[in-house]
Parts: C-alpha cells; structure tokens; sequence
C-alpha cells in the first residue's frame, strides 16, 4: 500500500535507489482509500519518491495501461513505481504495447486549455471537458502516465498553443503533479501560462466512500469544472460566440 511505502523511505533510498537496482515497486491504494480511513490514504508517496535520484514514477489511468507498465517496466533497468487506486477499471480487448519510460498521451486534442489528468482522472477530465464544451471550450486532455521523467517533449510542443493549464490527480497538491508541473513552468520561463491545480489539500482526509470524498475535496466534475470557469471567467456568451 502507498501508505505503509512511507514506513520503508530509507529502504527505497539507500538499498534501492543508491545502488540504482531495478526493482519494480507495485503501489496500491494510491490515492483516497475511501472505507479504509486516514491512516490508509495514499497521496504523499509522490512527493517522497520524487525526490530520489534514479526513481520513476508512472501511473497508469486503467488496468490495460497498468500491465503494459508492469510488462515494461524491467526493460527500464531503473527502480520503478507503479501506483493504482483501490478502484474497478475496464480492459479492453487489444494486445499489449511497450510503454516508453518517460512517454506521456494526448487522449484528447482540443484548443486554448490544456487539462493534464494523472491515472483514472483522465475519465474525471472528459466529463469535465463535456460540462466546459457549454462555455465554447473545447480543452486538449493529457494523461502524462509518468510523473518522472515528465514528458517534457509533450509538454513543450503543447504548450506553444495552449495558454491556460489545469492539472488533475488524487494526491497531496503539496508535492504533487502540479507542483512538478508548475516548477517545470517555473524553471523554462512561461510567465505566460495560467495554471489551476486541483488535488488534495494540506489536511487529513475523513473515511467515507470514495465519491463522497472527491465531491467533499472539490474533485468532482461538477465542482472542478465550476473552478475553472470561475477563475478562468468563462461564461455562456463564449459558447455563442464560438458558434
């Protein structure tokens, strides 16, 4: 579980990462953990993990893209960990691919607002997308699958077009994806992006169902994409406007 990987920080760091083994970490339970309570909640083991030297971190958004990673991730010949949620996925029916360390996805391509979503919030995004299409948006979807190395390739060639930037994923926004992203925006200059990061907040998530939670968090479609319109001043009359 992504909770109890805090108890082997100095195990990962200094027999695993030090010697640049390849050992593959499998993460449960990453994210909210629902039922299971606040000692169960998986949302700090980017942050920590991020910070090792020779670590990759890739999240996959369904089970599919989970075996590819696991099936991949030895090729890697890094130490690698792969965090899923406690949460149902649907497979399709198609062979399995090499997934390319470092390498994200455009699951969407769309125009002016760029929405970066970690793992199975990349289904979060499209019904976010659904609700801002009634604003005239129609905002481009990553699933960037690894968190480090990030696609930076991507991320730039994305970026020449797209002005505002809004980041989803179930972990602390302390450390998290955003924070990278936003250091990433940072450190190469675009003091011209708007970003909006949504994720989990500096406090002690409460047990309850995992919808009950996302909603209470401010992670619900509805409620992040009322954020969005509200900080980024959208309003029906674009909708008209972009017919």
């Amino acid at each position: 579980y992504s909770t109890f990987l805090q108890r082997a920080f100095d195990n990962v760091f200094h027999d695993v990462c030090l010697q640049e083994l390849p050992v593959v970490f499998a993460i449960d339970r990453a994210g909210i953990a629902g039922g299971d309570g606040q000692t169960h909640n998986g949302i700090y083991d980017i942050s920590f993990l991020n910070a090792m030297p020779n670590m990759v971190i890739a999240q996959p958004r369904d089970g599919h893209v989970l075996k590819e990673l696991l099936e991949s991730a030895h090729s890697w010949k890094r130490p690698a960990a792969i965090r899923y949620p406690n949460l149902a996925t649907e497979e399709p029916d198609s062979p399995l691919c090499y997934r390319e360390m470092g390498k994200g996805e455009v699951l969407h391509q769309g125009k002016k607002m760029l929405i970066i979503a970690l793992g199975h919030l990349s289904e979060t995004a499209f019904q976010v997308s659904n609700i801002l299409s009634t604003y005239g948006c129609d905002p481009t979807i990553m699933d960037p699958v690894f968190v480090k190395p990030l696609d930076t390739e991507l991320l730039c060639r994305l970026l020449v077009d797209h002005t505002q930037v809004v980041t989803i994923e179930e972990h602390s926004l302390v450390s998290g994806m955003g924070a990278i992203i936003n250091n990433f925006l940072m450190a190469n200059g675009y003091t011209d992006i708007s970003i909006l990061n949504f994720g989990i907040p500096e406090t002690f998530v409460e047990q309850g169902s995992h919808k009950e939670l996302m909603n209470e968090l401010g992670l619900s479609p509805a409620k992040i994409a009322e954020r969005i319109c509200r900080e980024f001043q959208l309003s029906k009359t674009d909708a008209i406007e972009c017919k």
